[in-house]
Parts: structure tokens; sequence; C-alpha cells
């Protein structure tokens, strides 16, 4: 059986601009066979001064491809993670913290972003804000953004299930643009 070294290099609050200030010393340097990014949460929260996203729609995409781009150079595939709805029900979701409202609707262009260049690149695209229509959203989600313990076991069955493709066939065949249900389609969303 061959061994995998795994790093969980995420962190919380973080942005593409935050990865992208962290990416050499925490990424690159590893020299990895394969990254699973999710990004899109903190970049699209709107600022409530200005009611703006974080991070500008057309800075996230240039974030991505960057990522993408230094990846492959080094023969490296990437996986790509859309993030879950923000559940906005009364007594969830409550905008403030940070100076940040997370539902300002801009998710769905981040989230389009994110499917654009897993396309464009030919990277694997686990679509959780579309598997997200399948799921009770009261289960998944704890806070509004959060996940529940249940939502966690769900992101780690949707990342076994990606790494176990990988794992059973050559890493150098793209996946290609998917999700883990069969009628995900790029003309969907």
């Amino acid at each position: 059986m061959e061994a995998y070294r795994v790093f969980n290099m995420g962190v919380g609050g973080d942005s593409t601009r935050h990865g992208m200030a962290r990416f050499e010393s925490d990424i690159l340097s590893k020299n990895p066979d394969l990254v699973i990014m999710s990004f899109g949460m903190n970049d699209q929260a709107g600022l409530i001064a200005s009611g703006t996203p974080n991070v500008p729609l057309e800075t996230y995409r240039q974030n991505l491809v960057y990522f993408v781009e230094k990846l492959q150079a080094i023969d490296c595939d990437v996986v790509f993670f859309t993030p879950n709805p923000v559940l906005e029900a009364n007594g969830y979701y409550v905008p403030g913290d940070y100076g940040l409202n997370y539902n300002y609707g801009f998710l769905p262009e981040f989230c389009n972003a994110m499917r654009e260049v897993a396309i464009d690149y030919g990277c694997t695209l686990v679509d959780i804000n579309y598997e997200c229509e399948f799921e009770d959203l009261y289960k998944f989600i704890s806070d509004g953004i959060h996940q529940t313990t249940y939502g966690k076991k769900q992101y780690a069955k949707f990342i076994s299930d990606t790494a176990s493709v990988y794992t059973t066939t050559s890493p150098s065949v793209p996946l290609n643009a998917c999700s883990l249900r069969q009628e995900w389609s790029p003309a969907r969303h």
C-alpha cells in the first residue's frame, strides 16, 4: 500500500488574498501531488460599510487561476470545493461580525467563478454548494455559515470519495469539473 502524507494548511477566516500571501511557504514548498482547495466564503463576504465583496470577484478569479497555474506547473492536481450556502433562517446567521455580511448575495457568482476556473483548467470540482441542494441545511449548517458535526462528516465523505478516485486512477489523468451527483452540469449554474 502506498503511503500518503497529508497537510491541512487551511486557516479559518482566510480569503484568497490570505492564501496568496502564504502560498509559497505553505503549499509550493511542500511540492504537493494533489491540493484540495476551498475558498470563496470569506472572499464573497460583503463589507457592510461599502456593500462590496471582501475580495472583488475578478481578483478572486485571478487568484484561483494563479494557484492552479503554479500548481499545474509542478505537475500537481487541483481539486476545488465550492463553499456551502449561507443559512439565513431566523436564529441562524446574523450579519455584523468583523464588519462583514456573508449573505449579500455574492456567493453564487463566486461559486460560478470557481466552476469556470475548474472547467477551464481541467481541475476536479466538488460542488458542495450544489450538493447542499440535496441536504437539510438545518442539519448541515450550525450558525448560518459553518458546518455542524454532520456537515463536517459530509465534507469528509466528499473528500474521501474524491481521494479514492485519485488512489485508483492515474493522478496525471484530470477528473475534470464534476459533482458527486450525475445530474450536475456547468450549464445548470
